[in-house]
């Protein structure tokens, strides 16, 4: 009797202890056994490209700037310098030397004008120029005394020639004489002539208060 429970105690327990080592040769036999062997890199996964309706970011030194609709993208950016406007001046306005050929108004008047004997005919009293103001005539002095009895004769200014002395003094010469000056019409200026405009006309009549002689008494 005491061999049958012996028996039955053993194969109890021999069955309690493969239940409870059950899961443990479970996990064995489906785990592989362990190697030295790395395991086999993953590929590298391609970038993703950049979603051409995403502007890049701020800041980003290597994105382009951002151009708005309607604008040229390769215009440069406008400075204060570009948008300030340069007057030019024309250079024909304005005249920087005196030549070889110009005349000079301070040097003609007072100057004397001689025929073509070398004689002195009169003295440059006055220039007269048109409204674009180029010079249309000389006025000289002709006649008189210390300027006592002169009077005013306009020449042509074409008629006036200009040369040297010999000490290097320009010289004003006339082809004409001192006679046909003195007898060639005055001229007369605005003020001239407003003068005489405005002056009261002689009536020629006497003050006296004499009476007439009947008659058979003369």
């Amino acid at each position: 009797m005491t061999k049958i429970l012996t028996g039955k105690l053993l194969a109890a327990t021999a069955f309690a202890t493969m239940l409870a080592a059950g899961p443990v040769l479970a996990q064995d036999a489906t785990t592989p056994p362990a190697t030295d062997t790395p395991p086999a890199a993953a590929p590298a996964t391609p970038a993703t490209p950049a979603d051409p309706a995403v502007p890049p970011a701020a800041g980003d030194p290597a994105a382009p700037a951002e151009v708005m609709p309607g604008t040229d993208a390769q215009a440069p950016a406008t400075t204060d310098t570009d948008t300030a406007t340069t007057t030019a001046v024309p250079t024909e306005r304005f005249v920087t030397q005196q030549s070889t050929t110009d005349w000079l108004a301070s040097n003609m008047v007072g100057s004397s004008v001689y025929d073509p004997n070398d004689e002195n005919i009169g003295d440059i009293n006055d220039l007269v120029t048109e409204e674009s103001g180029q010079v249309k005539a000389v006025v000289i002095g002709v006649g008189g005394f210390l300027g006592i009895g002169e009077k005013d004769v306009a020449v042509n200014i074409d008629e006036i020639s200009r040369t040297t002395d010999a000490d290097g003094n320009n010289k004003f010469v006339l082809q004409t004489t001192k006679e046909e000056l003195e007898n060639a019409p005055e001229f007369k200026t605005l003020a001239d002539l407003e003068s005489e405009t405005s002056a009261p006309a002689s009536t020629g009549t006497g003050t006296g208060t004499g009476t007439t002689a009947p008659a058979g008494q003369m």
